[in-house]
């Protein structure tokens, strides 16, 4: 729709962790600001330093004010920043995500993305904290990929209830099939394997090899060639079906970001 407006906020709220009133001084000033505008879409996201479970008044305020986080209630939200290792219950990890998008009602969420690659390095996130090898940063990315809507614009107060996909459908599978393997590997095998599967996803990190890193690599090929063979037919079964179901899940995420924002570059083009 020619001329339409979308206004983003982009913020970084106050970061001292008894200091909640002051982050929602800020989100407020910031939002009744951007409300004296004239837009019919707006976004807000940033480091909010405070999470939805939290009772973080500045979200809190957001809320009030007629946004939804993308996240509310998504199984991709995680842990988003965690700048050193402490004691997290890995089941409820969302007191951590301090990073967040929301929209007004106007806006439609179509796709997620998972804050964690996978449950490996979920783990190691935890263990080790961020900044890390795989992440250069003490926070996580966040993303989605919303659609237009001819819906009344954020200043109704009215808030879009969408339910979200993720970038994958294969997620699932692949969870499972990690579940298996982990089933059916004993301690120290699945310690092993792990060692594998960390060291090739670090390698994946890395734009070149050096020639003594090409070296590592192909004895550490040979190594995990000689833990298979060792393994019996059913427990290689097992970790080949997970390998597929691993490669399934990342092509499709693929696949779906890029069917995704080519729908949202159409979409762009017919609202201006």
């Amino acid at each position: 729709e020619k001329g339409r407006v979308l206004a983003l906020l982009n913020c970084h709220l106050e970061g001292a962790p008894w200091k909640h009133k002051e982050r929602k001084d800020q989100l407020n000033a910031a939002i009744r600001k951007l409300k004296k505008a004239d837009f019919s879409y707006s976004l807000l996201c940033g480091d909010f330093n405070g999470s939805l479970e939290d009772n973080s008044l500045a979200l809190n305020t957001a809320i009030k004010h007629g946004y939804r986080s993308v996240y509310l209630n998504h199984p991709s939200r995680d842990i988003s920043c965690l700048i050193s290792p402490r004691e997290v219950d890995p089941k409820n990890p969302n007191i951590y995500m301090v990073d967040n998008i929301l929209h007004g009602s106007s806006l439609t969420p179509i796709a997620v993305m998972n804050v964690m690659n996978s449950s490996w390095n979920r783990k190691k996130v935890i263990k080790r904290g961020l900044p890390s090898l795989h992440w250069p940063s003490d926070h996580l990315s966040v993303g989605a990929i919303l659609s237009f809507s001819k819906s009344s614009n954020l200043r109704t107060g009215v808030v879009a209830n969408p339910e979200p996909k993720t970038f994958t459908n294969l997620e699932e599978e692949r969870k499972k099939a990690r579940s298996e393997l982990e089933n059916a590997l004993s301690n120290k095998e699945l310690k092993i394997w792990n060692k594998f599967e960390m060291a090739e996803d670090e390698q994946k990190c890395l734009n070149r090899l050096s020639p003594g890193t090409i070296e590592v690599v192909k004895k550490r090929s040979q190594a995990k060639q000689n833990f298979l063979d060792s393994l019996s037919a059913e427990k290689q079964k097992i970790i080949k079906s997970y390998a597929i179901a691993k490669k399934k899940s990342k092509a499709k995420k693929g696949q779906n970001k890029s069917k995704g924002l080519k729908k949202v570059n159409k979409q762009k083009h017919k609202a201006y």
